[in-house]
C-alpha cells in the first residue's frame, strides 16, 4: 500500500511501492529519503540483497543508509525513531605519525572470544606492516628529536658567541681606556720632568750673586745630593735661608720633594718659601704660555726678593747657619 508521505510527489506507483518496500526494510526510514537513495541509484538497487549482512553484492549494505534516514528525519521534522542495524565493523591502526591504515575489516556480529581471536589474526597476518609502521614513525620521532636537539645546540652556540663577542669587545674597550690612562699619566710625566728641568734652569738663572768672601756677614756652605754630588757657595747671613732652598733648587741632581739637615748639630732646616710655587706652576700646555709664568715669577725676584719677608723663613743668623758646614739634601720621595 502507497503512503500518504507519497501524494502529490510526481512518483509512478511502482516507484511508490519500491519506496515503501525499501522502507520495510531499512526499518523506519522516513519516506522522503527512502526516495532519495533510490533516485540516487537510478531506482536500480537489488531490494533483496539489502537484507543481507555483509553479502557479496555490490550493492550498499543497508546501516549506510541508517544514519541518511535519521538525519534526512530532523532535516524534514520527522520524529519516527529508526531502528539501526547492529552490524559490527572493526578496523585496526597501524599509524605512523598521523596517518591511519586499514589492516582488517569484522562486518558480522561476534562475540567477545571470536572477535578477540579475529583481532590476533589481523595484527599476526599484519605484523610485518605494523613494525615497519612503527619503525617509520620512530625514525620520524628520532629525525625530529635530532632536529630539536639541533636547534638547541645551535641556539646555545649563538648565545656563546654572543657572549664571547661581548667579551672580546669589554677587554677591547678595557685595553683602550687603560692605553688612554697610560698614555695621559706618560705625557703627564714628561711634562713634569720638563717642568720640574724650567725650574732648575730659572733659579739657577735667577739666583743672587754670589757676596765677597771676604765680606762681612758671609758663610760658606756645601749641598750634598742624595746622589753624592756636592755643590758650595756664600750666603749673606742676613738673607732668609730661603736663598739656600732656592740654591738647592736650581742644581740639576736636586729632587721633586726635599728636605735639608744640617750636619752638627743634626737638625732640619725649615727654608720653604710661604709663597713657594709648586712644579704645577711651571706646566704649560704649549711652550709661550710656561715663558709667561716664567717670566711672571721672575718679576718679583729683585734684591729685596732676598731678605726674610713677613712669612718667609728666618734669615740664616737666627737659624744659626753662620759657620761653613755641610748640608744634607734628603729626598722625600726615596
Amino acid at each position: 500500500m502507497v503512503s500518504n508521505e507519497s501524494s502529490s510527489n510526481g512518483l509512478t506507483e511502482e516507484q511508490q511501492n519500491a519506496a515503501e518496500h525499501f522502507r520495510e526494510l531499512i526499518g523506519g526510514m522516513d519516506f522522503p529519503a527512502a526516495v532519495e537513495v533510490l533516485i540516487n541509484h537510478s531506482w536500480n538497487l537489488e531490494l533483496e540483497n539489502l537484507a543481507t549482512t555483509g553479502g557479496g553484492s555490490s550493492t550498499p549494505h543497508p546501516s549506510k543508509y541508517s544514519g541518511l534516514g535519521r538525519r534526512r528525519a530532523e532535516t524534514c521534522g520527522f520524529t519516527s525513531p529508526l531502528s539501526l542495524h547492529q552490524d559490527t565493523w572493526t578496523a585496526t591502526d597501524s599509524a605512523p605519525a598521523n596517518r591511519m591504515s586499514l589492516l582488517g575489516r569484522v562486518e558480522e556480529p561476534l562475540d567477545a572470544e571470536a572477535l578477540v581471536t579475529r583481532l590476533k589474526e589481523i595484527i599476526s597476518h599484519s605484523s610485518a606492516a605494523i613494525q615497519s609502521a612503527r619503525f617509520e614513525r620512530s625514525e620520524i620521532q628520532a629525525a625530529q628529536r635530532l632536529r630539536r636537539e639541533q636547534d638547541q645546540a645551535y641556539e646555545q652556540s649563538l648565545v656563546l658567541d654572543r657572549a664571547k663577542k661581548m667579551k672580546k669587545q669589554r677587554e677591547k674597550e678595557a685595553a683602550q681606556e687603560a692605553e688612554m690612562r697610560e698614555k695621559v699619566v706618560q705625557n703627564r710625566k714628561l711634562r713634569l720632568e720638563k717642568a720640574l728641568e724650567k725650574r732648575t734652569q730659572f733659579w739657577d738663572r735667577n739666583m743672587l750673586e754670589q757676596p765677597n768672601q771676604n765680606d762681612e756677614n758671609v758663610v760658606k756652605l756645601s749641598v750634598k745630593m742624595p746622589n753624592g754630588v756636592c755643590s758650595t757657595r756664600l750666603f749673606n747671613t742676613n738673607h732668609s735661608v730661603k736663598a739656600l732652598y732656592y740654591f738647592v733648587r736650581s742644581r740639576p741632581n736636586c729632587p721633586r720633594n726635599f728636605k735639608l739637615q744640617s750636619n752638627f748639630p743634626k737638625r732640619l732646616i725649615e727654608c720653604v718659601p710661604a709663597n713657594e710655587s709648586d712644579l704645577e706652576a711651571y706646566l704649560s700646555e704649549d711652550e709661550d704660555s710656561g715663558d709667561r709664568k716664567s717670566k711672571d715669577i721672575a718679576s718679583i725676584v729683585d734684591s729685596q726678593f732676598w731678605l726674610p719677608g713677613e712669612n718667609d723663613p728666618p734669615s740664616f743668623a737666627v737659624m744659626e747657619l753662620t759657620k761653613p758646614e755641610v748640608i744634607f739634601v734628603l729626598d722625600e720621595d726615596a
